[in-house]
Formats: structure tokens, C-alpha cells, sequence
């Protein structure tokens, strides 16, 4: 395959703005993302859909960030999910961990089920910028949905009315057929009919997933559910990534105690398995003890 065709294939996440200034609408079409990340923790179908709107939900939240700022999108729940966190970068890179991925799902159907998944609890996001502040917003759940509770956040958090859709699409072998994503935001001077307007046209329009399939119908959506005229303000690619790597683990080691390295070394080889991505890394009793001897002299 050319690069040009892996490029255009890529999952994508569109910005545009309103001429008027008035709206500020988000596209973002993650099916191979979704995918990945599914993939990757082994999920079953209804935790796949929880994880999918959890990686969107996060990467909808950098649309306010630039440059090498970070975002973190965190549920606490009393459901069997227990908690999840998802992150992404300014740049598109996102990940993310359920902790409790494995249950039986309950209700009649998959609106309930995913409600009685979470449960009660918070829906928190935290925005690390370049130089290594933070900031930090909260809510209680309202309506266990995702999509509902990230608007009821911008809300009550932030003051912006906003409205989100989220489509997380199974095939019939019940893996991940499509995922897509779309956020309309009010800016300063919204009228509220007009707002009204297109939560409307984006809670009764049938699939985003279609909608969003390649660059062109995502280029053409904006004019779907922008009633005025509009300026495509940014267009990136995203990825499901995680940056971990031996090193990383190893500078997490050097943090322990001499006791623990000491003991983790007497064990034999370690092996350590990142929680977003899966990959495991081994230390060997010789590699903790250069770690032993670099804290030593460090």
C-alpha cells in the first residue's frame, strides 16, 4: 500500500469554527484507534463499546489544548467497571485501561446495560500543560452515558454548552465494526435556537460511523450540522499509542527502595506489564542490580 493511501486511511479528528464565531463543531472518525485499543486489552463487546467512548471522550477533550499539553479523562463508578482512564496528547495520540472489563452485562437492552456498567459515581478530567501544571474539573454522573455526561462536565465545569454523539458500531462477530464521534460547542455570542437546533440533528441522525467514513464525507459532515458558513480551523491524524518503553520501566524501578530492589532481585528475573498497552517488560537480577548501583551513586 502507498503511503498516501495508509495516510488517507488513517483515523482522523476534524475542527471547525462557525464564521460567525458563534460554534465550534469537533469530527472524529476512530474505528482502526478503537480497534487497536480493543484489541489489545482483549475486551468483550459491551466493554468495548465503554472503552471506544472513553478513547473519543478524551481525544474531544484536546480540542482546547495545543502543542505538547496532555489530557486525562477519568470515570469512577460504582458499576462492575469499577474505574477508567483514558489519555491523549494535543498531538492525537491517545490510550487508555478499564479496570473492570470482564462481567456479565445486565438489562434489556444496550443502552441499560451500559448504564448498569457504570452505575453511579464521577466523571473527572485533568489538563497537563507543557510545563507540567495542572487543572483539574469534576461531576457526578448523570445519566451513566458517556456522551452525556462529558456535555453535563462542560456544562457545569466549564460553562459551555455542548452537545455529543458518540457511535461505537459491532460487527456481527461482535468485534469493532466502526467508531465515530462528533462535538458541537457554543462560543461567546451563541444564539440558543440555534443550539437547540443541532442538538436536535445530532441526537436523530442515524450513524456517524457511515457518515464519517473516509476525508471526504468527513470534510463534507461540517455542512450537515453547521447551519452557517464555516472554516476548517485543523485536521490531524490520531493513533492509539503508548509511549512506554524498557527505559521508562526501568526509571520506575530506581524509584522503589533499596529493600524492594534488593528483594525483586533475590526473586529472579521481573517481568512488569503496562496497564494501556499490554506489553510486558523483563528485568533480569543483573539489570536491577545496575539500577541498585546507579540509586547508589546517584
Amino acid at each position: 500500500m502507498k503511503v498516501r493511501d495508509k495516510w488517507a486511511k488513517r483515523d482522523r479528528m476534524l475542527h471547525a469554527v462557525a464564521e460567525n464565531g458563534n460554534l465550534r463543531l469537533v469530527l472524529l472518525r476512530a474505528t482502526r484507534l478503537v480497534q487497536v485499543g480493543v484489541q489489545k486489552h482483549s475486551l468483550n463487546p459491551l466493554s468495548s463499546i465503554l472503552f471506544g467512548e472513553l478513547l473519543m471522550g478524551v481525544l474531544l477533550t484536546t480540542a482546547s489544548i495545543k502543542g505538547q499539553d496532555r489530557s486525562q479523562l477519568r470515570i469512577d463508578v460504582s458499576g462492575p467497571i469499577g474505574f477508567g482512564v483514558a489519555e491523549a496528547t494535543a498531538t492525537g495520540e491517545v490510550r487508555g485501561y478499564l479496570s473492570g472489563s470482564d462481567f456479565e452485562p445486565m438489562g434489556g437492552n444496550r443502552a441499560e446495560m451500559l448504564e448498569n456498567a457504570l452505575g453511579i459515581g464521577l466523571l473527572k478530567i485533568t489538563r497537563v500543560s507543557e510545563s507540567g501544571s495542572t487543572q483539574t474539573g469534576s461531576v457526578e454522573l448523570l445519566k451513566s452515558r458517556l456522551p452525556y455526561d462529558l456535555s453535563y462536565y462542560y456544562l457545569q465545569s466549564e460553562q459551555i454548552p455542548t452537545a455529543i454523539r458518540m457511535n461505537v458500531e459491532l460487527a456481527e462477530d461482535l468485534s469493532v465494526r466502526g467508531a465515530a464521534a462528533l462535538m458541537v460547542q457554543a462560543l461567546p455570542g451563541a444564539d440558543e435556537e440555534e443550539i437547540i437546533a443541532i442538538e436536535n440533528k445530532i441526537i436523530d441522525y442515524p450513524d456517524l460511523v457511515t457518515e464519517f467514513e473516509d476525508d471526504e464525507s468527513l470534510m463534507h459532515s461540517v455542512s450537515r450540522f453547521l447551519p452557517s458558513s464555516f472554516q476548517i480551523v485543523g485536521k490531524s491524524a490520531v493513533d492509539y499509542f503508548c509511549p512506554c518503553s524498557h527505559d521508562y520501566y526501568a526509571t520506575r524501578l530506581a524509584l522503589l527502595s533499596r529493600q524492594d530492589l534488593e528483594e525483586m532481585a533475590e526473586d529472579g528475573a521481573q517481568k512488569i506489564e503496562c496497564q494501556y498497552c499490554r506489553s510486558v517488560y523483563e528485568f533480569t537480577p543483573s539489570e536491577i542490580q545496575k539500577i541498585l548501583l546507579r540509586k547508589a551513586h546517584g
